[in-house]
Parts: structure tokens; sequence; C-alpha cells
């Protein structure tokens, strides 16, 4: 039977949840199941405040002090916590480990025996130095072998000829051209040919707005917000409609991650959210 929450359980759980000592405790109070309360939370975006989440001051301050030099093992044992909880921590602080160190556990493990071990020694002449392929394999494994191996001057098998061209699913020309190995734009191909490479901040458009146009008549250089006005301009009013809804959308949804970002102690992604939101120092 789903629990019927009310305003006083709703308040206890705002007031008491981040910062209670036993969820279970809380839970039996209010007359739930911790999975109920853990949802109830979420929904009403109440976090707990916990130490695997929240690092206090004295904490950073040890890890800014003894991060540098320190080994990973006796870092786990002071702070109490995961080695990648100490290591994230420590990218986010803007912590990195001394050169000297990092050499010192470079020679440590250069010597352990496990890589001694399977280490070639000095002198060592491999086992198959100066024999054919006969010599050291059977003639199975060699037949095994010649079944998966590219043979002289093979071909993957989707190659085309120079010269091919196809109209792909963005309603562009493409070509194949010699030297190349991906297929390029037919219409910057053709510019090309004719204009020269396009310059920085310039597309090839088309005059008539038929992609599959590629003469070099049809063919004009405008600048990217000329380009996206004239998308816009072609755009039905229900097309535009949804375009910006999709934009918003998207905007929207990166503000959100980027709060969470702020919140749990991370640099933001958005350049946006960073202006707006950016976090105390």
């Amino acid at each position: 039977m789903k629990t019927k929450w009310t305003r006083k359980m709703v308040r206890t759980l705002k007031a008491e949840y981040a910062t209670c000592e036993s969820l279970k405790e809380l839970a039996d109070r209010l007359g739930v199941s911790v999975c109920g309360l853990r949802s109830k939370a979420q929904s009403l975006h109440v976090l707990r405040r916990d130490k695997d989440f929240y690092w206090t001051e004295k904490e950073d301050d040890i890890l800014r002090q003894m991060y540098a030099e320190t080994p990973m093992p006796k870092l786990k044992e002071l702070l109490q916590r995961s080695q990648s909880a100490i290591q994230q921590r420590a990218i986010i602080l803007g912590l990195r480990r001394s050169k000297e160190y990092l050499a010192e556990v470079g020679r440590k493990n250069a010597e352990h025996p496990n890589q001694v071990a399977c280490r070639f020694k000095k002198g060592q002449t491999p086992f198959n130095k100066g024999l054919k392929e006969y010599q050291f394999r059977s003639k199975e494994a060699s037949e095994r072998c010649k079944a998966t191996q590219f043979k002289a001057g093979q071909l993957p098998r989707n190659t085309q000829p120079v010269g091919y061209e196809c109209t792909r699913s963005d309603g562009y020309v493409y070509i194949k051209v010699k030297g190349e190995r991906k297929m390029q734009p037919k219409h910057r191909y053709v510019w090309k040919q004719h204009h020269g490479a396009v310059p920085d901040g310039m597309c090839v458009s088309f005059r008539d707005g038929d992609r599959t146009n590629c003469d070099i008549t049809n063919l004009m250089l405008i600048t990217e917000s000329e380009k996206a006005t004239r998308v816009t301009a072609s755009l039905t009013p229900e097309q535009n409609r949804k375009r910006i809804e999709r934009a918003t959308a998207t905007r929207n949804e990166g503000i959100r991650k980027d709060k969470l970002r702020i919140r749990w102690g991370f640099e933001p992604k958005g350049k946006l959210v960073k202006k707006w939101y950016a976090p105390e120092k």
C-alpha cells in the first residue's frame, strides 16, 4: 500500500534527512520504509550530508599539506576514505604529486620482483631471432594465421574508386578524391578547384538552395552567421518553434546539471552557469 505523505511528515523529512544519523530510525518514526524515505527525499531534492560526499575544511587542509609526498595507504588510513575519493578530491583542489615522489614510486615499481621476473635480461636473444616462420611455428598455426592476414595490396571491402559520388542523409553530395581516405563534400571540393581553400570563418553555400547542384556558378561564399540566418529563414513557423523548444530544453538541462555539479563541489562545465552561479571562493 502506497504511503500518503502529510505536510508534517514532509517538514520532518526536510528538517532531519540531511543530518540524521540513521535513516532507519527516521523512517520508523515517520512510518515508512527506508526505500520510500529515500525516494521521497529524491523527489523533494533533499540531499544527505554524508561524509562520503562532503569534505571538511580540516580534511582539505590535510590533503593540501600531505598529498604531494604521502603514499596513498597512509592517506587512506588518515582520512578514512577510499583511494578514488581522495584522487577525485585532489583533482578538484588542483593538487598533484611531486616529481620526486613519482620518481621514487617508479623506481620501486621497477624493482618489484614481479616486474624483474618478466623483464628481458641484458644480452638475452629472442627465441625466434634469425628464423623463418616455418622454423618456429607449426604448419597448422601458420594456416590459421593466414586466414585473417591482409594480402599485399588488399583494399578494404568498402573502398570506392576515385570520382565515386553519393548523396548522404544530410542532403550533401560527397565525392571520392585521390589521395584522401575519407570522402569529401563535393561543393567544397569544386570551390577549392576553382578558387582555392575556403577561408576561416567562411562556408560554401548554394545560390538556389539545392545541395545537389554543385556547379561552380551556383556556389558562393558566406559567413557562418549568414548561413544560420538563411537556414532559419527557410524553416516553417512550426519547424522554427520546434527548433527553439529543442534549444531551450538543451540549455535548461545544461543549467540543471551544472547546478548539481556546483552543489557537490565540482566545477561546472557550461560557461553560462559558470558566469551566473560561480561558487564562492
